[in-house]
């Protein structure tokens, strides 16, 4: 597949015939431990069910493994009792790169709307996918981006950072403000498809595709009611991906 840009850029509208737009779940998942189904579960019973979900595992436990080979056969249920299809994708650890798996998870989803979310995140409530696919109202919007808040109580510093970077406010960024985190976020696929996650990018990735996006007329949008208890708050890619748009605004 082609990932370079291309000569000539042009506003892509968003797909005509999708209404509403198909939702494909993104998820990379390397892990000893049993938070992978849980998630699945609840994105198969929200509101807004996911068409599909992508999973590209890099050597998760056997255990873990073997969960997943069993839901790509029988798929998951969703709240209306339907099936969604789950595609496993499986590669070794060293082949593994952030933006490389996403972009080979991408590249095998067939929806519109492309949901990341990461393994260690759980929605809050069953309106997560609905809130951040309710962004995508013009076609101005490249991405949307939920909120995080800290899974165990009781760490206030954590809880100090995340206030300040997730705030209960939502808004619309433009350059030069290309915060955007894949920890829960959304992004149009047909956007994806003219400018990749940059594999070069040191697990800022993110924040590069939104920038890149913002400087073609599109904006990224932050969703506070899209809310996930993220088990690991402000890791080392966030504070790289602060260090990334601060340059970016200089």
């Amino acid at each position: 597949m082609d990932m370079s840009q291309p000569d000539h850029l042009t506003r892509a509208p968003r797909p005509a015939s999708a209404s509403p737009q198909r939702i494909s779940v993104i998820l990379r998942t390397y892990t000893q431990g049993d938070e992978v189904v849980p998630l699945l579960e609840s994105l198969a019973a929200q509101t807004a069910p996911p068409w599909e979900c992508v999973v590209i595992d890099s050597g998760s436990a056997p255990a873990v493994q073997a969960q997943l080979r069993t839901l790509a056969q029988t798929g998951l249920r969703s709240a209306s009792g339907t099936t969604i299809p789950l595609r496993l994708l499986e590669i070794s650890k060293q082949v593994y790169q952030s933006a490389r798996a996403l972009n080979w998870a991408i590249e095998v989803a067939q929806g519109e709307l492309m949901a990341i979310i990461s393994q260690d995140a759980l929605p809050a409530d069953p309106h997560y996918l609905a809130t951040l696919a309710a962004a995508f109202d013009t076609d101005r919007v490249a991405g949307s981006y939920g909120r995080q808040i800290v899974h165990v109580p009781g760490y206030p510093l954590c809880e100090k950072d995340l206030e300040h970077v997730y705030p209960p406010q939502s808004r619309v960024q433009q350059a030069p403000d290309c915060w955007f985190v894949n920890t829960c976020s959304m992004v149009r696929r047909d956007l994806w498809q003219q400018h990749a996650f940059d594999e070069q990018a040191l697990i800022s990735e993110d924040h590069e595709w939104a920038r890149w996006w913002q400087q073609q007329g599109y904006v990224v949008k932050y969703e506070a009611a899209a809310v996930v208890q993220h088990s690991m708050p402000m890791t080392g890619s966030a504070r790289c991906g602060s260090v990334f748009c601060s340059r970016a605004r200089a």
